[in-house]
């Protein structure tokens, strides 16, 4: 068994300490009702199945046996999508960082699905990790991954991850045929949520992009930073964005 599974097991035994109401059983008994017994996989699978809540406190009193199963289903090639992603979830949800070396080799597996479960897993780890993580993947092959990456980055509040996003905005993997992809919209978003004062004028030039549906973000962050409102408040879009243009142009003499 690799060094990392006994560290995060060990973790998970942990979790089963004696509650006040067994505290006095003796240290011999305790020890013996400690030991993992053996779960059969169909068990942690039938785990998988139940809520979030109920899923993950079944799998912690499956012990160490639970979660070498559950790493089993993780990168069993045979499993169906959903199974695997549910795994791969709670495990980050049951080792923390202990069992990042899992979800590690989950970040950069060859199927996308996985890739953006190990997201998913790290944000319940712990923020450097998934911050780590989020950074990497805005880089991504698969555009739903790339996507859940700014995401991340903005629900994360990683305001150093601004420049990046901004690189990747207009990265050419961020376009089919010309056509602005729909990752362009999250990074947008994560922007207007991140940024800081004093870039008002990139947000202005997002106003002119070709792609309109980068203009709403763009609006709300100008408003954020400005805590201005310009141009009519029920007004259309295309007006909101033609007086924002305008008050820059003001603006700046």
């Amino acid at each position: 068994m690799k060094r990392a599974t006994l560290a995060v097991m060990t973790a998970a035994i942990a979790l089963l300490a004696p509650s006040p109401s067994s505290a006095a059983v003796p240290r011999g008994k305790a020890a013996a009702a400690a030991r993992p017994d053996k779960i059969p996989m169909k068990r942690t699978l039938s785990a998988l199945e139940l809520p979030m809540g109920e899923r993950i406190s079944r799998l912690r009193h499956q012990g160490p046996q639970g979660y070498e199963n559950l790493v089993g289903i993780m990168f069993d090639e045979k499993a169906e999508m959903d199974v695997r992603w549910k795994a791969v979830t709670a495990a980050g949800r049951l080792g923390g960082k202990e069992a990042r070396p899992e979800i590690d080799r989950a970040l950069k597996h060859e199927v996308w699905y996985m890739r953006n479960a190990g997201l998913v897993a790290a944000r319940s780890m712990d923020r450097d990790i998934a911050i780590q993580a989020a950074r990497s993947l805005l880089s991504d092959k698969a555009l739903v991954v790339r996507s859940s990456a700014a995401e991340a980055l903005a629900d994360l509040g990683d305001r150093s991850s601004t420049d990046l996003l901004w690189r990747k905005l207009n990265a050419p993997e961020n376009f089919k045929g010309g056509q602005s992809l729909f990752v362009r919209i999250k990074i947008a978003e994560a922007l207007a949520r991140l940024e800081k004062p004093g870039r008002e004028a990139k947000f202005i030039g997002l106003l002119t992009d070709r792609d309109e549906a980068l203009h709403a973000p763009a609006i709300q962050a100008l408003e954020r930073l400005t805590k201005k409102s310009v141009g009519p408040v029920d007004g259309q879009l295309h007006e909101r964005r033609a007086a924002w243009i305008k008050w820059w142009k003001e603006k700046r003499g």
